[in-house]
């Protein structure tokens, strides 16, 4: 595993401070394994969203981690923001990297450099150049530098979805489902079915802010 480079809590004030990001739209939600479908698939229904104001994040961040563990939910960040007084969405994407699968269908996450390599192209072609890469300790999660309008947010993933060639990382299944929901989604929790914490592990063409 490479570096840890900063916490994701400093990853979402970094992406404040660079889009002017006063509030940030959290979810808690539940994830299960779903014995009925193949191959090991999950569900998940979100609880609730609710709004925060980015001075508040830090400190509300770590009590809600610790109450959505201990009742089993998870504590998510949605695209949904409000940036210099609009509503826009981040550029949030769930990585299904290849190198991710081992023979007995197992996830291993590989290193940040295996993703930046075997992706260039589609981190290029789709504007995603620039960002943090974060291990979700099975695959990777990608955040993008920059905020979009909810139109351009709806037509990257549509593109994306689109998309057929090889060099495609994104997760078909969680593309689909962040469309039916408007808004893209990605946990910054664990509880006992996701028992890592996602970390970032590369920041890319960012300056770090400091928490």
């Amino acid at each position: 595993m490479e570096k840890v480079v900063t916490s994701l809590d400093t990853m979402l004030l970094t992406l404040a401070r660079a889009n002017r990001i006063s509030t940030f739209n959290l979810a808690i939600f539940k994830h299960w394994r779903n014995g009925y479908r193949e191959p090991d698939l999950w569900d998940e229904a979100v609880v609730r969203t609710f709004p925060l104001r980015t001075e508040e994040l830090v400190a509300r961040v770590k009590t809600l981690r610790e109450s959505t563990e201990s009742r089993g939910e998870l504590l998510g960040v949605t695209s949904e923001v409000v940036a210099r007084g609009k509503k826009r969405h981040m550029q949030l994407l769930d990585l299904d990297h290849e190198r991710c699968y081992t023979g007995a269908g197992w996830f291993r996450a590989g290193t940040p450099r295996d993703v930046l390599k075997d992706y260039a192209d589609f981190f290029q072609r789709f504007g995603a150049s620039a960002g943090f890469l974060v291990n979700s300790g099975r695959s990777f999660h990608f955040y993008g530098s920059g905020v979009t309008t909810e139109a351009q947010w709806m037509d990257q993933l549509h593109r994306i979805s689109a998309d057929r060639t090889k060099g495609n990382p994104v997760d078909k299944e969680w593309l689909e489902t962040q469309l039916e929901r408007g808004y893209s989604l990605l946990r910054i929790s664990k509880n006992d079915y996701k028992k890592t914490e996602p970390v970032v592990e590369k920041s890319v063409g960012l300056k770090l802010a400091r928490a």
